[in-house]
């Protein structure tokens, strides 16, 4: 099982010191060093203060560096590991740009991006001026021109929302079909999309060892691949997850073993979320503390592939 690390890219004003680009590059170059397979950036850009979102507080604004620059710094920072998001949030960028992006951030780390696309959050739309309405059959249309122009090198779609007209990727990375594409999907719509058009799967499991809820999501997810006349074996499994490897919520085991049993679902690569007190330093040490939960993920399934 392939196993990655979340880099966190948020902090208040007070607190920018703490995802400063060193402090960045240095844990990317870590998770490397231990064994992670893939580094995962967040892509959001602002949380108001009091308003929603995981990373919102109440005292004060939060920002976030701009997500795919840190993925091509990173990518120009490391030799081995994959380089990829958390999911990438489709109404910020234009598909057609989305899809260049990809292929540039594949030729700048030769081979090592992976592009992940979810439909995205409101948190933060109004804000920066994004439009968040009919949000899936936005992401639909938005799927449709990446994957053409990503797997094929052209597409002519004249969406309601998205549009590319006989649109070509003229320059391509060193992968003939672009880098791989992994659609986040919880309800059956976006699954059926990620059927149809993804190479992986991406979804939530919560760290629980008998992973009650994530069993029903692979159910339907198998579901969703019969509708669209997918074989299931051909459409890749991919988790996010939480892990505690500081025993800062007393849950250390618990998240170990959550982790290492999803392999036994089928699942190939879980992107792990670690506890941190959000301080460079602890989380330098959280990288390190998970070395041998890389180690046992590699072991439990083979090698990663």
């Amino acid at each position: 099982m392939r196993i990655g690390y979340a880099i966190d890219l948020h902090a208040p004003a007070e607190a920018t010191d703490e995802v400063r680009w060193d402090h960045v590059r240095q844990q990317a170059q870590l998770a490397e060093a231990v064994g992670f397979d893939l580094v995962l950036l967040p892509d959001h850009l602002y949380y108001a203060a009091g308003g929603a979102g995981d990373y919102a507080r109440d005292d004060a604004a939060v920002g976030v560096w701009e997500s795919v620059t840190v993925a091509a710094a990173i990518a120009a920072s490391t030799t081995t590991i994959v380089v990829g998001h958390s999911m990438i949030n489709a109404p910020y960028r234009p598909p057609a740009l989305l899809a260049n992006i990809a292929t540039t951030l594949d030729e700048i780390s030769g081979g090592r991006y992976q592009l992940g696309i979810g439909s995205g959050n409101s948190d933060d739309y109004d804000a920066v001026g994004v439009e968040a309405d009919h949000r899936h059959d936005r992401f639909r249309e938005a799927v449709e021109i990446v994957h053409g122009l990503l797997k094929r090198g052209h597409v002519d779609l004249d969406g309601r929302y998205w549009s590319a007209r006989h649109a070509e990727l003229v320059l391509r990375g060193p992968r003939e079909h672009g880098p791989p594409l992994v659609l986040a999907a919880g309800g059956m719509r976006s699954m059926r999309l990620a059927a149809g058009y993804a190479d992986a799967w991406n979804g939530f499991a919560a760290p629980d060892p008998g992973h009650a809820e994530l069993r029903t999501l692979l159910d339907h997810l198998g579901t969703a691949c019969s509708e669209v006349g997918r074989d299931p074996a051909t459409l890749g499994r991919t988790v996010d997850t939480l892990v505690d490897p500081l025993d800062l919520e007393r849950a250390r085991e618990r998240s170990s073993v959550a982790l290492l049993s999803l392999a036994s679902l089928g699942i190939e690569e879980a992107r792990c979320y670690a506890s941190t007190d959000g301080t460079h330093a602890s989380r330098m040490d959280a990288i390190a503390g998970m070395a041998d939960l890389v180690a046992a993920a590699h072991t439990v399934a083979g090698a990663p592939s």
